[in-house]
């Protein structure tokens, strides 16, 4: 479970690399995919949270989700948050700050994901109320619905990924680039899925396909982040 909208092509790659093999993908934001991994209900979870400091937030999360529990963290994919904005950019929303000048529609997304962890971090260090936001407690609950509202002219700004953007016909402004980790359970590692799973984030020709998505970088894709045994 998780948000990167490239997980599909990772659950492509593994079918073509093992025929009897099958990754199947479910939309979760961050939080409520860690989460459900804690309780159980996937075997994996995609998480990209960015760093508020030195530590990796991917690691800070599951330390604080999971517990009695050893996992390893590869990173996946490195791919650009932002603002998803109507073509042209009419409105010349270039920051975080333009969306408290005037009265700007924005959709936000809900508490827990990625993007509003991001968002929210972005109005503290500015000294940006909530309040200033038009649209701030206008949630959506994925990066579509999102673009959606922005192409339909139902929201002038919507948080969401460059890929999503270009996709929709939208115009992006970039906010920061994030890395996407894959949270894997010790116990798993020696599951045949798995198995195949880690050898496809080292091929080429995923990484190759993964490049040519809008707003992505490969150059981190299959490299160990770390080992985390949750107290």
């Amino acid at each position: 479970m998780g948000c990167d909208p490239a997980f599909a092509l990772l659950s492509s790659h593994v079918s073509r690399h093992s025929n009897d093999t099958r990754i199947l993908c479910r939309f979760a934001s961050s939080h409520a995919a860690v989460k459900a991994l804690a309780s159980g209900q996937t075997h994996l979870a995609g998480t990209h949270l960015h760093n508020l400091d030195a530590l990796e937030s991917n690691i800070s999360l599951v330390k604080k989700m999971l517990t009695g529990t050893k996992v390893m963290l590869f990173a996946f994919s490195v791919f650009e948050e932002g603002l998803m904005v109507a073509p042209g950019n009419p409105l010349k929303i270039h920051s975080i700050s333009d969306l408290a000048k005037g009265r700007i529609r924005m959709v936000n997304r809900e508490s827990g994901s990625a993007l509003r962890v991001l968002f929210d971090d972005c109005l503290l260090r500015a000294g940006i109320p909530t309040e200033s936001v038009f649209g701030y407690d206008r949630l959506v609950t994925n990066h579509r619905q999102g673009a959606q509202m922005v192409a339909y002219d139902l929201a002038d700004a919507a948080l969401g990924l460059r890929v999503i953007a270009v996709a929709y016909g939208l115009d992006f402004v970039t906010i920061q680039a994030v890395r996407c980790d894959l949270v894997i359970p010790h116990d798993l590692l020696d599951i045949s899925a798995v198995k195949i799973l880690l050898d496809v984030l080292q091929m080429r020709a995923l990484r190759k396909e993964l490049s040519s998505l809008p707003g992505y970088d490969v150059s981190s894709t299959g490299k160990f982040i770390g080992e985390v045994i949750c107290g």
